[in-house]
């Protein structure tokens, strides 16, 4: 598989009231403070980039972060979860990230598979 080939599929399953919060925000590794990008989920929970786009985005690491809108974070708490996708990374990537409302503020956890 060549790197053109490779994709990254990002899902985020929630309720819909909060998916309207959520943001994922790309940031290069080395600049952590200035996104390169953002997406907002309206209704749909799914997020990709082609094999071309990440190619595009090579060069160094890269850091996908969800974040919220929610001034009560503890209905979401989520801005720790990151996920860094490596230049080298030759294969098709997909991260599920799954939360739950709960009254806590530790929940939410990243498969990769």
């Amino acid at each position: 598989m060549s790197r053109y080939d490779r994709e990254l599929i990002i899902t985020v399953r929630t309720r819909p009231e909060f998916l309207k919060t959520l943001r994922l925000l790309v940031f290069d590794h080395a600049r952590p403070h200035s996104p390169i990008f953002v997406h907002k989920f309206a209704n749909q929970g799914l997020f990709m980039l082609s094999g071309v786009q990440l190619t595009a985005m090579s060069g160094s690491d890269h850091v996908f972060r969800l974040e919220t809108s929610l001034k009560e974070s503890h209905f979401l708490n989520i801005t720790s979860q990151t996920v860094i996708i490596r230049p080298e990374m030759d294969v098709s990537h997909s991260h599920r990230f799954e939360f739950s409302p709960s009254p806590r503020p530790t929940f939410g956890n990243i498969m990769s598979y």
